[in-house]
């Protein structure tokens, strides 16, 4: 058996290779496998939001999803996890083979350090990245590959300061679509923040992303924020950014019609308000930012999101979420591209191995016509798992 190389196996065996041997430790280890399958049967009438009549569609996907964790006696972790699920419609739209590898390691080399790798590969369907991923509201019926690798070092000189430089590359490709390009971007950053009193921490985090697609020209943007987060009590806590970046100025080709884009600079941060255990889990958060399109160009995007779970007895819990999320492509060659998604989702453990799940589900996007397509999703699952040392 051979591997080309671009066989997301050999990437990810490759990440992972190199992530054990930058970050190996003698230290004595506890390791923990687990094995989960399921199987999930569903019906949507328009599964991948196309204009048109007749876009209805029943399907059946099946998964399986290995993992291992490996923690050491210091501190460190090492964690190595993949997922491949096989998914079919009953028609028009054929089958689907989708997953990912994901390979993460972090060591505690002293109270001081701690150094962070890791890397992945991914293959999915558009339509299941449809609010976090503008590319996908604009041509969901896609698939994309994406490749990605992380490093970072966390040093504390003291107790009360945190100071984190890191790097990182993202690739992302896409099939059977013929709007969206290649996307690449090298990104490098350097945090700083320190604990003014038990409850709070302030800092700063600045950085450097560098980006091109095939119908842009090479592009830079600049990025400097004041960050604070602060511990609320009852299990609350409050995290946010706030600051500016910079774009360098570029030609852009968005849906090959060439125009100049000078140098901005524009308001960006984020938000987050969540509750953690014990009782129920609620986040809340926001964030606008810029990013390369697979479009061909830099766009504007803004995300808002909600997302609820309770637990209703010792073997169920509730889920609920609602992501909401607004590209705009800078110079307005193209209307914005918006995406919604709300799920609602009952789950029952039945044993210690097995889990029964309900889900109901309602997406909409925006085409680039201005037209909005929604569809609701209807969906039972069943899941086994078996963990192992």
């Amino acid at each position: 058996m051979s591997w080309s190389s671009h066989d997301p196996r050999r990437c990810a065996f490759g990440g992972a290779t190199a992530i054990a041997l930058v970050l190996a430790s003698p230290i004595a280890a506890q390791t923990v496998s687990r094995l989960e399958a399921d199987v999930n049967a569903f019906a949507s009438p328009n599964p991948f939001l196309l204009p048109g009549r007749k876009r209805g569609a029943l399907g059946v996907e099946a998964s399986l999803r290995p993992s291992i964790a490996v923690r050491t006696t210091d501190g460190s972790r090492y964690d190595l996890d993949a997922v491949i699920t096989d998914r079919a419609y009953s028609r028009r739209y054929g089958n689907f083979v989708t997953g990912q590898v994901n390979a993460s390691g972090e060591v505690r080399r002293s109270e001081y350090l701690t150094i962070a790798a890791s890397a992945g590969v991914a293959r999915d369907l558009a339509v299941d990245l449809l609010t976090s991923s503008v590319e996908a509201a604009a041509d969901p019926g896609s698939v994309r590959m994406a490749y990605r690798g992380r490093l970072s070092a966390t040093v504390n000189p003291d107790a009360y300061t945190m100071i984190r430089p890191e790097i990182g590359y993202e690739r992302s490709g896409f099939t059977g679509t013929d709007l969206l390009d290649d996307t690449r971007a090298l990104d490098a950053g350097l945090a700083y923040a320190r604990r003014i009193d038990p409850a709070t921490r302030i800092g700063v985090r600045g950085g450097a992303t560098f980006s091109r697609t095939r119908r842009a020209s090479d592009l830079s943007t600049q990025r400097l924020y004041g960050t604070i987060e602060r511990q609320l009590g009852d299990g609350w806590t409050a995290t946010a950014e706030l600051g500016a970046e910079r774009s360098s100025s570029r030609t852009e080709a968005v849906l090959d019609a060439p125009i100049a884009q000078p140098a901005r600079t524009l308001l960006s941060g984020r938000a987050d308000l969540c509750r953690a255990l014990p009782g129920p889990v609620l986040c809340v958060r926001g964030s606008l930012n810029s990013e390369i399109s697979g479009l061909g160009g830099l766009q504007r995007r803004a995300v808002a999101g909600a997302s609820f779970r309770q637990r209703t007895g010792r073997r169920s819990v509730v889920d609920l979420s609602g992501e909401y999320q607004r590209a705009m492509i800078q110079g307005d060659i193209v209307p914005s591209f918006d995406a919604v998604r709300t799920t609602a989702r009952f789950e029952r453990t039945i044993g210690s191995t097995l889990t029964a799940s309900a889900q109901v589900q309602y997406l909409r996007r925006r085409l680039i016509g201005g037209e909005r397509i929604g569809a609701a999703f209807g969906g039972l699952q069943l899941t086994y798992a078996m963990d192992g040392r």
